[in-house]
């Protein structure tokens, strides 16, 4: 439901007890403006050693002009990690005050004076929402699922990246992003198997290696980035509040977030992107048989068979692209709007990508919490 969340209590909400625990630094700036950042490094490092996720604590000076420097506590960290150790499971409404216990057992020991109602009160900055989808036999193994899925390579106003792991046999993932938020799809188990470094997720790699574990999880996260754009967003689904969210009032409304990510899904994997695709798949004599045995016109059948061979050769957002190329102003959009009822007249079709597609929506939709099944990964540091 939530995974990583950047949270900044105001400096009347805390107080440090020793400044060289922040023991790393940065700083940058412009003309009129700059930042200074103290991070705790060895802290986290030293736990990370143990095998023991800990969030990462900085501190920052942020100064405009003449003005007095303004200091905040950022505090950046995973709510499935900080209580199951791994982010392959995920968090519910109800444990709120368990996520805020163990981020008090963190902070108090990096010698950070803060209270469980000030940590709960603090703002959240930037935030992952994710959904964790198991998929069934049929539809095959994460890994080579999100290849597939790296075929969808178009979202307006995106940038596309394809990341595998050791070229893609540990695992691989997909990213859509801009300069406010990004959409990830990945094979979580490849991501851990690569990773993971605390106890938990070592049990659950020793547990893979023994084929106790399958490769079958396949995660979404939409980042949100920046407050502003976090806040207009959240906005749309959350009635009472305009700004300056806490965690709280963001984890307890379970059908926005689903309604949240069910949108940006929607975005990526549209009807007219998965047609495409689909067709693509088929062999040559196959599709033409398939179209011809449709009841779309000759023309139709032309224009739509090549822009299928366009999908094979160049993805979604090359075909998109030479049809930019080929047509110019309102013509773009109608081609693409002849594409999509063209495939509407063509009615459903059979193959892994549409049944794939439909079974994550399908997921998406339940919005049902992955949780561990067994102790292992109950995390209690207090």
């Amino acid at each position: 439901m939530i995974d990583s969340v950047l949270i900044q209590p105001n400096s009347e909400q805390f107080t440090i007890r020793d400044v060289k625990r922040f023991d790393a630094s940065s700083a940058h700036g412009s003309t009129g403006y700059r930042v200074g950042t103290l991070y705790s490094s060895t802290y986290q490092k030293n736990w990370k050693k143990r095998g023991v996720y800990c969030p990462l604590f900085t501190l920052a000076s942020r100064r405009g002009g003449n003005k007095e420097p303004v200091k905040t506590l950022d505090i950046q960290f995973s709510l499935p990690k900080i209580i199951y150790g791994t982010n392959a499971y995920e968090v519910d409404t109800y444990e709120m005050d368990r996520i805020i216990k163990n981020l008090l057992f963190f902070a108090n020991g990096l010698g950070i004076n803060i209270t469980a109602s000030e940590l709960e009160r603090s703002v959240v900055r930037r935030i992952d929402f994710s959904k964790i989808i198991a998929l069934p036999p049929y539809l095959g193994m994460a890994d080579k699922t999100v290849i597939g899925l790296s075929r969808f390579d178009y979202k307006p106003e995106s940038g596309f990246q394809y990341q595998g792991y050791e070229s893609g046999r540990n695992g691989a993932k997909v990213k859509f992003h801009n300069s406010t938020q990004g959409f990830v799809l990945y094979d979580k188990i490849g991501e851990v198997i690569n990773n993971g470094y605390t106890k938990q997720e070592n049990y659950l790699i020793e547990k893979f290696n023994k084929d106790q574990v399958k490769r079958n999880l396949i995660k979404l996260e939409l980042s949100l980035q920046r407050k502003d754009s976090m806040e207009a967003l959240l906005r749309n689904y959350i009635c009472g509040k305009k700004k300056d969210f806490n965690l709280r009032e963001i984890i307890s409304e379970k059908q926005a977030v689903k309604k949240i990510l069910i949108s940006a899904f929607d975005k990526v994997y549209s009807s007219t992107h998965m047609g495409l695709i689909t067709l693509s798949e088929m062999e040559e004599n196959r599709l033409l048989d398939h179209l011809y045995s449709s009841n779309l016109s000759h023309h139709q059948i032309e224009k739509l068979f090549f822009w299928v061979r366009m999908a094979t050769n160049f993805g979604i957002g090359g075909t998109w692209g030479r049809l930019k190329e080929s047509y110019s102003g309102g013509n773009v959009s109608i081609n693409k709007n002849k594409i999509s009822e063209a495939l509407t007249e063509l009615g459903p079709m059979q193959g892994n990508t549409p049944n794939l597609l439909e079974f994550m929506r399908n997921e998406l939709e339940k919005f049902e919490i992955i949780k561990p099944a067994d102790d292992n990964f109950f995390v209690n540091y207090c």
